[in-house]
């Protein structure tokens, strides 16, 4: 049944499609042909969109913006990542029954109730801005589909073995991709009918994804087959450090939800092997510092060790010796401010000003009357509270919190049964979703694709990492 009303709507889609937009129902007969084979062929359309939704993540994660322009407007690579995953969802029947017993999963089906409830009034309004700002909420699918997907089956093993094949070409490609979008990007080709370059990556993108791969390292989980090569992950260290001042310069938010993430590895898994690498790399800033080096860049903040150490000055005071560094933080903190006076404190706090407004515009705070391109404060936490109000905002919190006290607890649990792999792999997620939820207290993040998709396809990560859990033998000697 579910089936044959699914293939009933996308018949009525792809007839509308030709009428307004040929492009778009080309991709939505696609669509309806992947969904034919899904039903045919329910296990092999899974795992082909477990590698499809892997080159998905490892495309925004390398190419950043420049890769999220894939597609026909309206149909870029990560809506149809989200479609054809919705279709994947509904092949994963053992796998999606699993994932709903998860009580993390009850919070998000809340957080996904209350934020289209905060959507539909506007769509006749707002029209695709309202759907433009829904994905805060929307892209939450990726967590379901992505964890059931890895119930569904032994999927979970792939997960960190896939990781640790990817991070080597991850911190050799990061310096000069990230390098590329800075310096050279009037060179960099454009994606057609677009002024997007490829690759495009934003420092506080770069710097999470440089947070994840460091808790990997520093976890042991990217562990070498021959210990005769063991200088290779001193040559990653090596290239994380590189692109870690390099995008640490450029943005503060990055810079510290790398300093979270992987401080929350060293107070909870303490090692003598941390102090080596941490004075490794207070040396290498030492000689940095000492010999001024520098990469300047007109009308920007220059890369520099000296800047790095402006920026951790402003982090933790007000006497930054920047003008540009205070006054971006006062602005901040003025719109920040004034979002929780009309929510918490004002005539928005059951119903927030909902999912279509320009807020940037509405609250005075545009920095670009132009082409008005900022849409949400430089904070996604504030943003829920902003478009969802109060009651959106508490099943924000409570989504989250539950999401990461699990984890912790669980960690303990795997190290107090002798789990010591399913230990490190629940705090390598821990310290990987700390870094996205730091990060996106100072950036628009997870309004976007690259940051929005990782970062609810991790969480369903977790999430299928937590059930298999739960469902292990207490005391029993198990590997992740």
């Amino acid at each position: 049944m579910k089936w044959t009303l699914g293939l009933a709507l996308s018949g009525l889609a792809i007839a509308g499609a030709i009428l307004v937009k040929p492009a778009l129902a080309a991709g939505l007969v696609g669509v309806a042909v992947v969904a034919v084979a899904a039903v045919v062929h329910p296990d092999r359309y899974r795992r082909g969109y477990g590698a499809l939704l892997a080159v998905v993540l490892v495309g925004y994660a390398m190419l950043g913006r420049g890769f999220a322009y894939v597609g026909v407007e309206p149909l870029y690579i990560g809506e149809m990542a989200l479609g054809l995953g919705l279709v994947a969802l509904l092949a994963s029947d053992r796998g999606l029954g699993r994932t709903l017993r998860s009580p993390i999963v009850g919070l998000l089906l809340a957080y996904m109730t209350w934020g289209a409830w905060r959507t539909i009034p506007y769509l006749g309004t707002h029209g695709v801005g309202a759907l433009r700002d829904a994905v805060l909420w929307g892209y939450t699918a990726f967590a379901v589909i992505v964890a059931a997907l890895l119930l569904a089956g032994e999927g979970w093993r792939r997960v960190p073995e896939g990781y640790r094949r990817w991070l080597p070409w991850l911190l050799v490609w990061l310096p000069f991709g990230y390098l590329a979008s800075t310096i050279w990007i009037e060179r960099l080709p454009r994606m057609p009918g677009t002024d997007v370059t490829i690759p495009l990556l934003k420092p506080g993108d770069v710097a999470v994804h440089l947070a994840g791969a460091g808790a990997f390292l520093l976890l042991g989980l990217w562990d070498l087959r021959d210990r005769r090569r063991a200088w290779l992950e001193w040559v990653l260290w090596g290239l994380w450090a590189l692109t870690f001042v390099a995008a640490a310069t450029k943005n503060r938010g990055g810079m510290v939800a790398v300093v979270v993430a992987l401080g929350l590895v060293m107070v909870l898994r303490p090692s003598w092997r941390w102090f080596k690498i941490g004075m490794a790399g207070a040396t290498l800033l030492a000689v940095l510092v000492a010999a001024d080096v520098r990469v300047d860049i007109p009308g920007e903040r220059d890369i520099s060790a000296r800047q790095l150490a402006r920026n951790a000055v402003s982090v933790v005071g007000d006497e930054t010796g920047s003008e540009s560094l205070q006054g971006t933080a006062d602005w901040r903190r003025r719109w920040w401010g004034d979002i929780v006076d009309y929510t918490v404190f004002g005539p928005y706090f059951w119903s927030g000003k909902g999912f279509g407004i320009n807020l940037a515009n509405a609250d005075g705070y545009q920095v670009d009357w132009m082409d008005e391109s900022l849409r949400s404060p430089h904070n996604g936490h504030l943003t829920v509270l902003a478009r969802a109000g109060v009651p959106g905002f508490v099943l924000w919190i409570l989504l989250h919190g539950f999401f990461g006290v699990s984890l912790l607890l669980a960690h303990f649990r795997a190290r107090r049964e002798g789990r010591e792999g399913w230990a490190r792999i629940d705090l390598w997620i821990l310290a990987y979703w700390t870094a996205f939820m730091v990060n996106a207290t100072f950036d628009v993040f997870l309004e976007g694709p690259m940051g929005g998709i990782w970062f609810w396809s991790l969480m369903g990560g977790g999430i299928a990492a937590l059930e298999i859990q739960r469902r292990l033998p207490h005391a029993a000697e198990a590997r992740a």
